[in-house]
């Protein structure tokens, strides 16, 4: 896991190990996001975008979508 603040995670998540500190942006028109394994494989890959359709709560089976 990568955080943003060190700070602001902590405080919120103490005990929490986290793996570096993200400092770049997310592009606002959409990008592929991919989680690794240090070995190489590829856990989960993820594309979002800020166009329509959105995914229902009732599509996204067993992780929550938005809060």
């Amino acid at each position: 896991m990568l955080v943003r603040n060190v700070a602001q995670f902590a405080a919120r998540y103490p005990g929490v190990t986290f793996h570096g500190v993200y400092s770049g942006k997310l592009d606002n028109g959409g990008e592929t996001l991919t989680l690794s394994h240090p070995l190489g494989a590829k856990v989960l890959s993820v594309t979002y975008d800020d166009l329509a359709p959105w995914p229902s709560p009732r599509t996204v089976s067993g992780f929550p979508s938005f809060r």
